[in-house]
């Protein structure tokens, strides 16, 4: 497990954040609904970070909110944060207790594709 997203009600507005830490990152992060959608293929969320050298909020990646195959809620991640070893790697949580979502490691086969693609754009 890559890290934890969390669901709160506040004020009667769910509000998402959660953490990721690997070797190379350890990031707090927040959903924002995204405010611009152009269509029901367009991420739902924006994740949100605040970066640890300049203190300010940058917009790390996209987020899809959806539903696994069995009806299970969950949310597809794509970070964008360069020089990372995740930068670009699709990444999903599943949630496990009601407002609690695990973020799975990419599976080893899409890490190796990603990884042999951008070495060829290099």
């Amino acid at each position: 497990m890559l890290g934890k997203i969390y669901e709160k009600t506040v004020d009667g507005r769910i509000s998402l954040s959660g953490h990721l830490a690997t070797r190379d990152i350890a990031e707090d992060f927040r959903l924002v609904p995204c405010s611009r959608r152009q269509s029901d293929d367009s991420p739902t969320h924006d994740i949100m970070a605040r970066s640890s050298i300049h203190g300010k909020e940058y917009c790390a990646g996209k987020a899809w909110q959806g539903k696994t195959m069995n009806g299970m809620p969950k949310f597809d991640l794509v970070l964008e944060i360069p020089g990372t070893a995740l930068e670009g790697v699709k990444l999903t949580a599943l949630e496990q207790t009601p407002g609690e979502y695990d973020v799975l490691p990419p599976k080893k086969k899409q890490v190796a594709v990603e990884a042999t693609a951008q070495q060829q754009a290099a």
